[in-house]
């Protein structure tokens, strides 16, 4: 700013003299030089007195934004023991609102207070819910009874599935994990009696194929067949050759109970889609009693629970 005022300075006196030596030539326009004199005279202290002001104000801005500068953290730090104190009553606020809500449900019917709870969880199959916990289901009325499920960890038998809304099921279990919100529903529907080549339960799992393909998508079979090398001789005589061929069973063979009761045979389908993945699988027990098992696995939750088992270890 000094540079640019003893610039200007400099300037204005190389005018003033050069009009000074005008007059000394003109000697007849004096008058009239004299006038333009005193009024350039006084632009100049007009120019003068505003540039003064300007370097006068730009040092009071200067000043004034060093003073903001050293007062922002003392409004950091206002503002931050603002926030404290705005999620203290937050916290506050959601546990009247809960007493609230707790009052409220209280006076309500059974029936009503069931409602009010389920609305808060997403819809699962056999008309449970998604990441609900044991807490809120026994709220709801269902009576659980802890089991062991091997890589399934805080599991539990719903001993009444059937009075609330699984009827024709055997057992249902489900599954809370790490996290103890309920992400796998395992079903088994009521044991039946069948013939040798299983005719009622592939009845039955053909039917349940179609409607959790319709509602799922992405049906994919699985059926391994039991298989075995039989001897097959062709030609006569001497000319006669033994040959060992390798044959497989079809599904719904005579002796095909039995195959799945031994495993022989294996027959399963996987379904999902964007949240739930479900997997329906044949099963025939000792007595040769078939029936069949769906588990049903909420991908969201079940990504989430891997997370957590990986981190506990």
């Amino acid at each position: 700013m000094k540079k640019i005022f003893f610039t200007l300075l400099a300037m204005t006196t190389l005018f003033s003299n050069k009009a000074f030596s005008q007059t000394k030539t003109q000697v007849s326009d004096v008058p009239s030089a004299t006038t333009e004199s005193t009024k350039n005279s006084v632009a100049e202290a007009d120019f003068f007195s505003e540039f003064i002001e300007d370097v006068e104000a730009e040092k009071n801005a200067q000043s004034e934004a060093k003073e903001l500068l050293k007062s922002n953290p003392k409004i950091i730090k206002l503002r931050q023991s603002q926030l404290k104190e705005l999620e203290k009553n937050r916290i506050e606020r959601e546990k009247i609102r809960q007493k609230f809500l707790n009052l409220e449900q209280e006076k309500m019917k059974p029936e009503e207070k069931i409602q009010s709870i389920k609305e808060g969880f997403e819809s699962a199959p056999l008309g449970l819910n998604w990441a609900i916990t044991p807490e809120k289901m026994h709220e709801i009325g269902y009576e659980l009874e802890e089991v062991i499920r091997e890589d399934y960890p805080n599991s539990y038998l719903i001993k009444n599935a059937a009075e609330k809304s699984a009827k024709g099921y055997e057992n249902v279990v489900i599954s809370f994990g790490e996290n103890n919100k309920l992400w796998c529903i395992n079903a088994q529907t009521l044991p039946q009696k069948d013939d040798s080549s299983a005719h009622e339960i592939l009845k039955l799992y053909d039917r349940y194929f179609e409607a959790l393909e319709q509602k799922y998508g992405n049906a994919n079979e699985h059926f391994t067949p039991f298989s075995y090398e039989q001897e097959i001789t062709e030609g006569e005589g001497k000319e006669a050759v033994v040959k060992i061929v390798k044959k497989e069973n079809p599904r719904g063979n005579s002796d095909f109970l039995n195959e799945l009761k031994t495993g022989k045979a294996e027959l399963y389908a996987t379904f999902h889609n964007s949240k739930v993945g479900v997997t329906l699988s044949v099963y025939v027990d000792e007595n040769n009693m078939s029936q069949l098992v769906l588990d049903y696995k909420n991908l969201p939750l079940m990504k989430k629970e891997k997370e957590a088992f990986i981190n506990n270890l």
